[in-house]
């Protein structure tokens, strides 16, 4: 899919070839870990089948935006979903996609045995896309819970998963155990189960993220080298493809493990400055990192400047703990 195409059936007027190509494109985007494009794509397909009656291909669209709106994790994003299913006609998955975006939506607020309440078992889902929008979302759910009860959601999942041979939640499957083990301080595990998740063909923005994440597990884990080098080579991935939130923390994961194993330099203040685009956590990691290696090199006045930001990102979430640092 190319999202120019999508734009050019529109201006001529093709409403039937444009939701074709809005599915692909969103399709294509989706696997790259283009957010925007697969959204604007999904907008103007959904704009153009609420001119004509064709309740099928606004399903579909609609599954889709669901998908979106999970990885987005915004409310605004949700908002925008059920406005849209609001308008849908009233039929067994509109009410199901509805009750997976509340749910999600609860879930990204913290509410998460409500969400758990609200996102319906997969098992009772017929739409793939749905199915598996549901499972993530329940996993995503369960992270709120203690350990035991995770691993009972994950356990019972997998189980689901096993038997209707859903292959693409492995991904999911693979990542909801490995942040369990990481909750529970054992990061080697958890650096192993999110490679796993990466060898899962959910695309290749998917493996990214896992690879990453499996950084990270590794960073805590001591294992500076291993972290260090799967970050660089992330690092390398988003930014060919101008993906700032992804590089950024690739970045970061990269200086922290140079740092933490006792390697002295100067602050990366462009790298500070570039995390600003981020969100506000990820932000003040990155920019609390380079204060150290400023402090570590010497230049006090720079590393003041960033902790006192830093601190300032911390304080604008209420994570007061953090800030104190």
């Amino acid at each position: 899919g190319d999202d120019r195409r999508v734009m050019h059936l529109l201006a001529a007027g093709d409403e039937v070839r444009l939701v074709k190509a809005a599915i692909d494109v969103a399709d294509a985007a989706h696997l790259t870990g283009d957010v925007h494009g697969e959204h604007v794509a999904l907008v103007e397909g959904l704009r153009s089948v609420s001119t004509r009656a064709d309740p099928e291909a606004e399903m579909r669209l609609i599954e889709r935006l669901l998908r979106s709106a999970l990885r987005r994790g915004m409310p605004a994003g949700f908002d925008e979903l059920l406005y849209r299913v609001s308008r849908a006609p009233d039929r067994k998955e509109t009410r199901q996609i509805e009750r997976v975006a509340r749910g999600a939506l609860c879930a990204v607020e913290g509410d998460n045995r409500r969400a758990l309440a609200e996102i319906p078992d997969p098992a009772t889902i017929d739409a793939p896309v749905v199915r598996r929008a549901a499972l993530s979302s329940r996993l995503y759910a369960a992270r709120g819970l203690a350990a035991d009860e995770q691993l009972a959601e994950i356990e019972r999942l997998e189980a689901l998963a096993q038997v209707a041979d859903e292959r693409q939640a492995r991904f999911a499957l693979s990542s909801a155990r490995a942040w369990l083990a990481y909750q529970r301080h054992e990061y080697a595990e958890a650096a192993g189960l999110h490679l796993r998740a990466a060898e899962s063909q959910e695309g290749p923005f998917a493996e990214a993220t896992a690879r990453l994440n499996a950084a990270s597990a590794y960073l805590e884990a001591g294992r500076y080298d291993e972290a260090r080098a799967i970050a660089e080579g992330v690092a390398a991935y988003s930014r060919d493809r101008r993906n700032t939130l992804l590089e950024t923390r690739a970045e970061w994961i990269a200086r922290a493990a140079v740092y933490r194993s006792g390697k002295d330099g100067p602050a990366d203040v462009d790298l500070a400055d570039a995390a600003l685009a981020t969100p506000d956590y990820q932000c003040a990691m990155v920019v609390l990192t380079e204060a150290a290696c400023a402090w570590r090199a010497g230049d006090e006045r720079t590393a003041r400047r960033l902790a006192e930001r830093a601190a300032e990102t911390w304080l604008a979430v209420r994570a007061e703990a953090p800030a104190l640092i």
